[in-house]
């Protein structure tokens, strides 16, 4: 179910370039009971407009403008083919909320776990340096940093229950 302003916006977004990922279908359903038959049918037109097309292992694809609509029952399939790389921290027990700004990204990163992590913790970030820093506690400075595929990866010690914030570098 979705919106059809929102189907419009995404529509949008996809002809000026974006890659817009659907998981398992694409709606066929709108909220509400206002008009609701006229905007049935306004978003079957939308969606029968689509011409979708292999791309790759369980994937569908369809070019709308600068940009595509992916479509894909297999998740990781989808996410390979839209270029979209997983958090591999989360595999260490790690929690994280990750921001961007005009410089590069922020990483709050939680320990939510009951033992302490103190390992090389991969970010999907390419900047060579990373400066991890405490605001419980205020402690801050520069990580060991190591470049795996591509990526940073910085050792940072997480106690238990306790949350820190890395900020990835471009100095080297």
């Amino acid at each position: 179910m979705i919106p059809l302003e929102t189907m419009e916006k995404l529509v949008q977004l996809a002809t000026d370039g974006a890659t817009i990922v659907f998981h398992q279908h694409l709606p066929n359903d709108v909220p509400g009971m206002f008009n609701l038959a006229e905007r049935k049918q306004m978003l079957k037109a939308m969606v029968d407009k689509f011409s979708f097309t292999p791309a790759g292992e369980a994937v569908q694809k369809a070019a709308i403008g600068r940009g595509m609509f992916l479509l894909s029952n297999n998740l990781e399939a989808l996410m390979a083919a839209a270029k979209i790389h997983r958090e591999s921290l989360v595999d260490k027990g790690l929690q994280y909320n990750r921001r961007s700004y005009k410089g590069g990204h922020y990483y709050f990163i939680s320990n939510r776990s009951d033992k302490a992590i103190t390992d090389w913790v991969p970010l999907q970030t390419t900047e060579k340096s990373a400066a991890p820093f405490n605001p419980m506690v205020g402690n801050s400075g520069l990580a060991k940093t190591r470049v795996t595929n591509g990526n940073v990866e910085c050792t940072c010690s997480y106690s238990p229950v306790r949350v820190a914030c890395c900020k990835p570098l471009l100095m080297r």
